[in-house]
C-alpha cells in the first residue's frame, strides 16, 4: 500500500483549477460546458477523497498509539509476570522448562 502524494495531489489539483479558469474564458458552447462539469466533478471528488484519506491516516495514527500502549501493558503486567512465576515452579529439566525459557526470551525482544 502506498501512501498519497501531498505534493502531487496540489499539483493535480491546482492543474485542474487552471484548467477550469481557461475553459471559462473562452466561449461557450456544448463542449465547454461538459469539459468544465468533468473538470468539477473530478475536483469534488479528489478534494473528498483526499479529506477522508487524512481522516483515516488521523485515526490508524491513535489506533496505532493505543495499541501500543495496550501491548506494552499486557507484555509487562500480565504475561511476563505469570512466566516467571511459572519459571519458579517447574523443573530445570522438564520440556516444559525449555519452552518457557525459549517464551521468554522471545518477549524480550517485543
Amino acid at each position: 500500500m502506498r501512501s498519497i502524494n501531498l505534493k502531487q495531489h496540489k499539483a493535480l489539483v491546482g492543474g485542474l483549477e487552471n484548467l477550469k479558469e481557461l475553459l471559462a474564458s473562452c466561449e461557450n458552447n456544448l463542449e465547454n460546458d461538459q469539459d468544465k462539469q468533468a473538470i468539477e466533478k473530478g475536483l469534488a471528488q479528489l478534494v473528498s477523497t483526499y479529506q477522508k484519506y487524512e481522516t483515516l491516516l488521523t485515526q490508524i495514527s491513535m489506533m496505532t498509539v493505543q495499541y501500543e500502549d495496550i501491548h506494552r501493558r499486557v507484555r509487562s503486567k500480565t504475561l511476563a509476570p505469570l512466566l516467571r512465576s511459572l519459571k519458579k515452579k517447574m523443573e530445570i529439566d522438564s520440556p516444559e522448562y525449555f519452552l518457557l525459557r525459549e517464551t521468554l526470551n522471545g518477549t524480550k525482544e517485543l
